[in-house]
């Protein structure tokens, strides 16, 4: 339950003790944790929502955000905003507006996406907001997204850093990224194949001799290595992903890189 002053909630998986968190309870937990970057306490609202509800919610964590930004101390410690807005590109540029004239945040979260929306509403609203409205000497961080293809589009309207469960959660239940999309190794047609999961991965699963037949019998038999291995394998693909792709901006040929990627069956990843 959400108040003005913060959160509170049952702590089921630990004691189901009642809890009460206030920002000011979130920068003292951050600061203990000594993490090298600690997020504001934010409310992400989900979609679709009326208007109003998003409002009410943006208002709420730029508040919050204030009391955060005023509760931390440690300077060893980044704390970045987080800009909200749902889906209205006016509503996003006023919480970023407000984070600015709060103070020095080093960095910006961008959450509340990724929360029920298709991509491409998504990105009519994240593309002007990364690439026309953000400082571009701050690091942009969209929260909460990662399936490759949304990575490759949001790194061309700016976004610099990004967070997601979906390479180790969808591992978990059997499927993985690859060059030619997304693979669901609960399928019967991986039953003799004796290929890695990709053949062009050099990822420890597809050089170390696990085959996609291996893999899709552990994953039918509810072995937890098939989760685990395929979790790993989509992690290192993410990464290399990265990789190539800060490599193309370095060499100038980022549009082309886009491209590629886009006209790729690695496309179909979602």
């Amino acid at each position: 339950k959400l108040t003005d002053d913060g959160v509170r909630f049952i702590a089921t998986d630990y004691d189901g003790s009642h809890v009460f968190w206030t920002p000011e309870d979130n920068m003292a937990i951050a600061q203990k944790l000594g993490s090298d970057i600690c997020m504001q306490l934010d409310q992400c609202i989900g979609y679709p929502v009326e208007r109003r509800d998003v409002e009410r919610s943006t208002d709420l964590s730029s508040r919050w955000a204030e009391r955060c930004y005023k509760a931390h101390t440690r300077p060893d410690q980044a704390l970045f905003g987080i800009v909200q807005g749902g889906m209205h590109l006016d509503l996003r540029v006023k919480s970023l507006q407000r984070l600015e004239d709060m103070g020095d945040f080093p960095g910006y979260g961008i959450g509340g996406y990724s929360v029920g929306e298709s991509h491409e509403i998504m990105f009519e609203t994240l593309a002007p907001l990364a690439s026309e409205y953000m400082p571009r000497t701050k690091p942009r961080y969209l929260m909460g997204v990662g399936n490759p293809t949304t990575l490759v589009r949001g790194v061309a309207c700016g976004i610099d850093m990004f967070d997601c469960v979906l390479p180790t959660r969808t591992g978990r239940m059997g499927t993985a990224f690859s060059s030619e999309g997304r693979l669901n190794f609960r399928n019967a047609r991986f039953a003799r194949d004796s290929r890695p999961i990709d053949e062009q991965c050099t990822c420890p699963v597809c050089t170390g001799g696990y085959t996609r037949a291996h893999i899709r019998h552990m994953v039918a038999q509810k072995e937890m290595l098939g989760g685990i291995l395929l979790s790993m394998h989509n992690i290192y693909y993410l990464l290399d992903l990265m990789r190539r792709a800060r490599q193309a901006i370095i060499e100038g040929r980022y549009d082309a890189f886009v491209s590629d990627w886009m006209n790729s069956p690695a496309a179909a990843d979602y």
